[in-house]
C-alpha cells in the first residue's frame, strides 16, 4: 500500500511531508524513539492534529507491531492450522510457547508472538517500531529475512523504524530522517547519504562512514554497498 504524509503535525512532529512506497522497505531512522512512536501511531490510526494522511489501499490492512505494545499486548487464543507451519518455522516459535502465560515470556519471545498473532492475518502493510533493537543478532536476522521474504515473495509494503541506522540500513530500499522533529527524505538511502554526508547532526550508518572515509583519504570510491560483507570485498579489491 502506498501512504503520503502531507504537512502532518501531531504533538512535537511539525510539517513532516515523506511517502512509503508499496511493495517496498521503507527506514525510518530517528534519534527519538517517541518520535518514531508518533509517527507510526498517526499512519496506522489516521490521527494527526493538522494535515493529511493518504491511503491507496484499506488503511485497516495495516499491522502496527511496536515496542510500545509488548507488554501491553492482549494474547487472545490463535488457532493453529496446518498453514501457519512455515510461519511458526521462520519465526523460531515452538508451538507450546503460544499456550504459555503471555506474562511469563521474555520481551524476545513476547515480540515474537506479537509477529505471529499480526502476520497470520495476512496485513498488506506491516509496521515494525523499535522491535529490532530489542532482539539479539540472532534474532534480528531472522526477522529481518521473513521482512525481505514477505517484500519479495509477498509483495508487502514495510516500514521498520529504529533509532539505530546501523540496524536496518542493509535491507531497506529508502529512508526517512526525522531530525528536530521534521523529515528530511529521498526515496533511496543512496541519494540521501550522498546529499547529506557531510552534515555532522544526521546519523550515518558505519557501512557510509568508512566509504566516505576512503573517498576522501585516498580518492578512491568504493561503490554502493548495502552490508560490512560487500564492503569488505570492496575494500579487497581496491588494496590487493
Amino acid at each position: 500500500m502506498q501512504i503520503k504524509l502531507n504537512k502532518v503535525k501531531y504533538k512535537d512532529i511539525k510539517n513532516i511531508n515523506f511517502e512509503i512506497e508499496d511493495s517496498k522497505i521503507t527506514g525510518i531512522v530517528s534519534n527519538d524513539m517517541y518520535r518514531l512512536n508518533d509517527i507510526n501511531y498517526c499512519i496506522s490510526n489516521n490521527v494527526f492534529d493538522e494535515g493529511s494522511i493518504e491511503y491507496n489501499g484499506d488503511r485497516r490492512d495495516i499491522c502496527l507491531i511496536s515496542l510500545n505494545l509488548v507488554d501491553n499486548f492482549y494474547f487472545d487464543e490463535i488457532k493453529l492450522e496446518e498453514k501457519d507451519d512455515e510461519l511458526l518455522r521462520l519465526l523460531d516459535i515452538e508451538k507450546d510457547l503460544l499456550n504459555r502465560d503471555y506474562n511469563t515470556l521474555s520481551t524476545c519471545e513476547k515480540i515474537k508472538v506479537i509477529l505471529f498473532s499480526n502476520l497470520i492475518k495476512d496485513p498488506n502493510t506491516i509496521l515494525i517500531d523499535n522491535v529490532l533493537d530489542e532482539l539479539d543478532l540472532k534474532q534480528r536476522n531472522k526477522i529481518i529475512k521473513l521482512l525481505i521474504n514477505l517484500k519479495k515473495i509477498k509483495n508487502k509494503t514495510i516500514v521498520v523504524s529504529s533509532i539505530n541506522i546501523d540496524l536496518i540500513y542493509e535491507f531497506i530500499d529508502s529512508i526517512v530522517i526525522i531530525y528536530n522533529n521534521k523529515c528530511l527524505f529521498s526515496h533511496d538511502k543512496y541519494t540521501f547519504y550522498d546529499k547529506y554526508m557531510n552534515d555532522v547532526f544526521i546519523s550515518k550508518p558505519f557501512i557510509r562512514k568508512i566509504e566516505n572515509i576512503f573517498y576522501k583519504s585516498k580518492n578512491i570510491d568504493l561503490g554502493k554497498n548495502d552490508s560490512i560483507n560487500e564492503l569488505i570485498k570492496s575494500i579487497y579489491r581496491e588494496i590487493r
